[in-house]
């Protein structure tokens, strides 16, 4: 029985003596970007020097021998009741040190994993960005469809993540599960992947944030080689130190100096007694002297610090001396072999130099874009923050965002301004293409070839944060449509009935008293006529409601307030006897349009009349609150359950769905224009059961004000 491993920072598996096995996701910015295959190459990676098992969960047999997966050991393991197929059991009793298992967030997979992962058993598994459950919304948002599965995010707390973004072209495979079985077209390419990758990028930027002291999660290309001792160590700026950076100001300086007046420095260093030292011994410290001056000022300075050391060699150590002749063939061969090696260190030292510049600079830009993912995961104003970081980023005076326009000027969608950087000399503008309609414009001083690529990055997370945007105004627009809708199938429902009832109540008596073979009595004549006469007034009433929406919808309304007493508010039609009206109606004053509020009233009296119950009686009274002044009305029947009472103000809303002669915009034109009035209306419970309806309003004063008409 072999013993379970652990693994180092550097990705490489190593054996411990006791305790929980470690767990390596490679995570996909996307179905098909690549994330089993690296799984497989990382086992293949392990497999020579440790115990390395593939943990099939499918149990659909091997895979093709042309498959990445071919060649490893595969243990078929079941995760359902049938006791053929057992689960983890399978694979501890088998006890490998590492345990390939991929889909880490499909169905039973998860607690698989914890099993081994308690057993000691290393495991390297996959998760793909549209399965974790932190990122399901924004996920659904791009792709218009829910994960079929989500893993929790504290799965992956103690987890070493790899982000995985590669092409079928550059694995060199097309994308297939373990058993060779292509992916479907759809897994291979999405319209959203632009955007599913800065979902990745942002997720894990954050998960690196949480656990800053690991130091093992980076980006895998599983294309690239990888040495068999996992993954190079990254180069650290502040221990290369000044060495490693592109010779410029007083290094380059340095460097010519040293060119220049070294060699004659040593030759009279060398040259003073008691110093007397062999060719053999000379010629490395010449050298030496070559290695420097590449260090310092590049190739050039080291260039002519060989030439002149060959020269020095030759007149002042070489037999005869203080001649250019040379009379052994040694000492020719010596000094041209030095000169060729000289010429040969200072080329490999000056591109190491470069190379090792270019590390760290794609370092230092994969660290700034790091940062940058990270600001923006919290921010709500995305693409503002990305002008204003790249303000300080390019030294730049000013950052746009710019759709293009085939008419003219192209239209800004977002800007930020420097006032502080102000580059010297004129200001140079740099266009980098965001989309097929989309500029990001920089104005200030000329970008390196560094920061262009960086310019790059910055157009890719503008992109990204563009379509996001795009993808919930698209969001926005379908609910909007789809309220819409159902307001019209609401409006279309409600209309036709209410419109229906009092128009064949009208057409069967106006067509009985118009039919000349039915003589009527003077009192069933007087019942038809009163019949339409009652149905003409509640075809007024819905017409009058519907228009009264219409200028509320559009924002049409005119108002003209006034100061009155409550009291002058009231219809003039008569109430039942149940309805009692307060005295202290009299003495509140109100600032209001008083057709407006009769209205609101007759309305909200009317709805409590027909919902209360026909015993029920309505209570109108009044309170004087600061600067408002507030109309109560109160009844004592039913009332409505506290969740139910916010929907009564919305259109086309009648109690129990039932048709009770009236298209149900009471409420809702009386919300309407109480608000239209700088009031609100609100419902709750009456003091011993019942509604109580309290309109808000600003208080007004007589004094200032006309008395109203009596």
């Amino acid at each position: 029985m072999t013993t379970p491993s652990t693994r180092g920072h550097n990705g490489q598996v190593s054996t411990p003596a006791t305790g929980r096995g470690r767990l390596r996701v490679f995570l996909g910015v996307g179905p098909g970007s690549g994330k089993t295959y690296a799984m497989v190459q990382e086992g293949h990676r392990l497999a020579p020097s440790l115990d390395v098992v593939i943990v099939d969960c499918d149990g659909a047999g091997p895979s093709t021998a042309a498959h990445p997966a071919a060649g490893l050991e595969r243990l078929e393991v079941g995760l359902g009741p049938d006791p053929r197929r057992p689960g983890a059991a399978t694979v501890v009793a088998r006890a490998p040190q590492v345990a390939l298992v991929d889909g880490l967030a499909r169905p039973g997979r998860h607690q698989l994993v914890e099993d081994l992962l308690q057993a000691g058993i290393d495991v390297v598994t996959t998760v793909d960005i549209t399965e974790i459950a932190s990122v399901a919304d924004a996920v659904a948002a791009i792709t218009d469809l829910p994960p079929p599965h989500t893993l929790p995010d504290a799965a992956l707390e103690d987890a070493s993540v790899h982000l995985v973004d590669a092409t079928a072209a550059q694995t060199g495979h097309r994308p297939a599960d373990l058993h060779g079985r292509p992916l479907p077209a759809a897994q291979v390419a999405s319209d959203q992947a632009t955007a599913l990758r800065q979902v990745a990028m942002l997720w894990l930027a954050e998960h690196l944030d949480s656990d800053r002291p690991r130091s093992d999660q980076r980006r895998e290309d599983p294309a690239a080689d990888t040495p068999s001792d996992g993954a190079p160590t990254p180069v650290a700026p502040h221990r290369l130190g000044y060495l490693t950076s592109q010779p410029s100001g007083w290094r380059l300086v340095a460097g010519w100096v040293l060119a220049v007046l070294g060699p004659p420095l040593l030759t009279a260093a060398l040259l003073a007694p008691p110093v007397h030292l062999d060719l053999q011994l000379i010629v490395p410290l010449f050298l030496a002297l070559v290695v420097l001056v590449a260090l310092l000022g590049g190739v050039w300075p080291a260039l002519v610090t060989a030439a002149l050391s060959s020269a020095g060699l030759n007149w002042f150590f070489t037999p005869p001396r203080r001649t250019w002749i040379i009379h052994d063939p040694q000492d020719v061969a010596a000094i041209a072999v030095f000169l060729l090696i000289a010429l040969a260190v200072a080329s490999v030292v000056h591109r190491n130099v470069q190379r090792t510049r270019q590390a760290v600079s794609a370092q230092q830009e994969a660290a700034h874009y790091a940062d940058l993912a990270t600001s923006l995961l919290g921010s709500q104003a995305q693409l503002d923050l990305l002008l204003h970081r790249a303000l300080g980023t390019f030294s730049s005076s000013r950052a746009t965002v710019e759709q293009r326009s085939t008419t003219g000027a192209p239209h800004v969608l977002a800007t930020a301004h420097s006032l502080e950087l102000r580059p010297e000399g004129a200001l140079q503008t740099t266009r980098k293409a965001i989309d097929a309609e989309h500029d990001l414009v920089l104005e200030g001083r000329p970008l390196g070839a560094s920061e262009r690529r960086l310019l790059t990055a910055y157009a890719a997370t503008a992109s990204a944060i563009l379509t996001r945007l795009a993808l919930q105004a698209s969001h926005s627009t379908a609910r909007s449509l789809e309220r819409d809708n159902t307001a019209r199938t609401a409006l279309l429902s409600a209309v036709s009935h209410d419109l229906r009832t009092p128009l064949a109540s009208i057409k069967a008596a106006s067509s009985g008293l118009l039919d000349t073979t039915v003589t009527f009595s003077d009192e069933d004549r007087r019942e038809l006529l009163e019949t339409i006469d009652r149905s003409s007034d509640e075809l007024d009433l819905l017409i009058r409601d519907l228009l009264d929406v219409s200028r509320l919808h559009q924002g049409s309304l005119v108002v003209h307030p006034t100061t009155f007493r409550l009291t002058e508010a009231l219809p003039s039609t008569p109430w039942p006897q149940r309805v009692t009206v307060s005295p202290s109606l009299s003495s509140v004053t109100v600032l209001a349009d008083r057709g407006l509020l009769e209205r609101v009233v007759a309305n909200v009296v009317d709805n409590a009349l027909d919902h209360a119950g026909p015993t029920s009686t309505v209570t109108l009274s009044a309170q004087a609150v600061d600067s408002r002044a507030r109309l109560l009305i109160q009844d004592d029947g039913p009332g409505i359950a506290t969740s139910e009472r916010h929907s009564v103000f919305l259109p086309f809303q009648r109690r129990g769905d039932a048709h009770s002669g009236h298209v149900g915009l009471g409420l809702a034109i009386s919300r309407g224009l109480v608000e239209a009035m700088d009031g609100s209306i609100t419902a709750g419970e009456s003091p011993g059961g019942g509604l109580t309806m309290v309109v808000d309003l600003p208080a007004g004063s007589l004094r200032a004000s006309t008395p109203a008409p009596t």
